[in-house]
């Protein structure tokens, strides 16, 4: 499922070993990828958001989570 906030799309992907939570700004700018260290979060990249937004860029920020084993 995709929802929107002030033109910001977020959604998640499924795979076999980890759900991938992802905030994409759109658009058709230079794709430019934001991954987040140990113990953090995507929202870490607020700031970027708001600084880089509509720059001729398209940020996508993801957020790892791990399946626990038998979920």
């Amino acid at each position: 499922m995709v929802t929107t906030h002030h033109h910001i799309h977020h959604y998640n992907i499924r795979t076999r070993y980890a759900n991938i939570s992802v905030i994409d700004t759109g658009g058709n700018g230079l794709p430019v990828l934001l991954i987040h260290g140990n113990s953090s979060c995507k929202e870490i990249f607020r700031h970027q958001i708001n600084q880089l937004k509509g720059q001729e860029t398209r940020l996508h920020m993801l957020a790892l989570r791990p399946k626990m084993i038998g979920s």
